[in-house]
C-alpha cells in the first residue's frame, strides 16, 4: 500500500436528507471523504448527522465511519478530530451546503452514492487542522510571488 502523501489529499463532501416517519424525525447527513488524488483511495469517510425531532429539538451524531487503513495514525486522527465537536463540525460543513443550495441547482448538479455532491477535489488543508495534516508531511513552503517588471 502506497504511503499517504499530504499533497495528494483531496476533500469531497455530499449532502442528503430524509425522514424517519416512525419517529417523526428529519435527518440531514453530510458525508465527507478524504481521498488520495493519485490512487483514488478513499482514505477516510465519515457521515455527520443532524436529527431534528417533532418538537424541533436537534441532536448531532457521527454516523458511518470508514477508514481504509485502521492502524494508520493519520486516518485515526482525522476521525478523532471529527469526534471532538460533532455539532460544530456539522454546522461548519452545513454552511458550505447552504451556499450551494442557495445558489441554485442546475443540470450539472451531480447526485451520487452519498447524496448531492456539494464539492469535490478541494484541498484537504481547507478542512483539516495542521496538527492532523502534519502526520502525512510538512506544510509546503510558499514561494514569494515574483514581482512583474523586476
Amino acid at each position: 500500500m502506497q504511503k499517504i502523501n499530504r499533497s495528494n489529499l483531496a476533500f469531497d463532501m455530499y449532502y442528503s436528507s430524509g425522514k424517519n416517519e416512525a419517529a417523526g424525525e428529519k435527518i440531514a447527513e453530510i458525508t465527507t471523504i478524504v481521498r488520495d488524488r493519485t490512487t483514488g483511495e478513499e482514505v477516510t469517510t465519515a457521515t455527520f448527522k443532524r436529527i431534528t425531532s417533532k418538537d424541533r429539538s436537534q441532536k448531532f451524531d457521527l454516523g458511518v465511519i470508514r477508514l481504509s487503513r485502521g492502524n494508520d495514525q493519520f486516518c485515526t486522527s482525522v476521525i478523532e478530530h471529527y469526534r471532538k465537536d460533532v455539532e460544530g463540525q456539522f454546522k461548519n460543513l452545513m454552511a458550505d451546503v447552504s451556499d450551494v443550495l442557495e445558489s441554485g441547482l442546475n443540470n450539472s448538479t451531480w447526485i451520487g452514492t452519498y447524496g448531492l455532491r456539494i464539492m469535490g477535489d478541494i484541498s484537504a488543508e481547507n478542512y483539516l487542522p495542521e496538527s492532523v495534516l502534519a502526520l502525512v508531511g510538512k506544510k509546503p513552503v510558499e514561494q514569494p510571488a515574483a514581482e512583474v517588471g523586476k
